[in-house]
């Protein structure tokens, strides 16, 4: 349950959903450490704005938690979430149609994990996407990621990006191409 006070929302956040909450974060997190948590504050707000015409709404989640086997010892993550456009409307109705999330989700978890792998059996160990923490394709929709602010990575779109930037992304983008389609040739496997 949460705690009266605990959980603190920005402006840009105040149409959050009720079970995006310390108790589903709790549920992560204790899936993820050694031992169960006690989320002592959980701060969302908006990942994005409301311009941005994204396919999902994004939600940035900070946590200040303890293991309960070491309740002095406070410790802070942070996630970003994806979930379905749920405000009624042409949008929501439009996306649920298109099974964009769904096929976004089985990116995140079936599809890049298979990329990844094989990137490793050539020795490559070039990141591709943020570490999921959590997804659903059940109602309420939604994936968890790692936030990857915290790692150093910045978010470009307010600038073009530079001639390293790029080249790196189409050097990820053509080892994504390269071996989905390799695995696309092969025998029984369909990427989507």
């Amino acid at each position: 349950m949460v705690n009266a006070g605990s959980e603190s929302h920005g402006e840009d956040a105040s149409n959050t959903p009720e079970w995006i909450n310390e108790e589903f974060f709790k549920r992560i997190l204790d899936k993820d450490e050694s031992d169960n948590v006690k989320i002592n504050k959980l701060l969302l707000s908006s990942g994005s704005s409301k311009i941005d015409n994204y396919a999902s709404v994004l939600y940035r989640a900070k946590i200040k938690y303890a293991l309960c086997s070491q309740p002095n010892q406070e410790k802070i993550r942070s996630f970003v979430m994806k979930t379905e456009h749920f405000e009624e409307g042409l949008q929501k109705d439009k996306l649920g149609e298109m099974a964009i999330f769904e096929t976004e989700v089985r990116m995140y978890t079936i599809v890049l994990p298979m990329i990844k792998a094989k990137l490793r059996e050539f020795g490559d160990q070039t990141v591709l996407a943020p570490k999921i923490f959590h997804s659903s394709l059940e109602m309420p929709r939604n994936i968890v990621f790692e936030d990857l602010l915290t790692e150093g990575y910045s978010i470009i779109s307010e600038r073009p990006g530079s001639l390293e930037e790029i080249k790196l992304a189409l050097k990820k983008l053509a080892k994504i191409h390269a071996i989905s389609y390799q695995m696309a040739q092969m025998v029984g496997i369909h990427i989507l």
